[in-house]
């Protein structure tokens, strides 16, 4: 019998706080191009089957069928609410920008189920609301 390997060195995990929330957060890159037309598709078509607009609560029961947890799709909802304009008119219809931000959104939590989301999003996720 070979003897038993030896015990290999203890490396110690970095103490601060900050390194180790910043290698848990979850990576948000911006929808490929490819992504971007699908979610968008999407948008058209439910918003055509709803006579023209897409309830926000419409959004959220999709978001919900992602099969995600509550806390994560609680997440989700609250960063694509965060990005629209504080003075945007709350008119309860989801626009075309935050569709594709929440889906995305959506998809990355179901990529990266171990990550947590960023207290804000990125700014490729919401300066086209300000464009607007």
């Amino acid at each position: 019998a070979s003897p038993p390997p030896p015990p290999q060195p203890v490396v110690d995990a970095p103490d601060s706080a900050a390194t180790q929330t910043a290698a848990e957060e979850m990576e948000l890159a911006p929808p490929s191009a490819r992504a971007r037309q699908g979610y968008e598709a999407l948008y058209d078509t439910m918003r055509a089957a709803g006579g023209g607009t897409l309830p926000r609560k419409q959004l959220h029961a999709v978001l919900r069928r992602s099969g995600l947890p509550a806390a994560k799709l609680a997440a989700v909802w609250r960063l694509v609410g965060l990005a629209r304009p504080a003075d945007a008119p709350d008119d309860e219809a989801a626009g075309a920008h935050e569709f594709v931000v929440a889906m995305h959104l959506a998809e990355c939590c179901r990529r990266q189920r171990a990550a947590a989301l960023p207290a804000t999003l990125p700014e490729w996720a919401w300066r086209e609301w300000l464009a607007e």
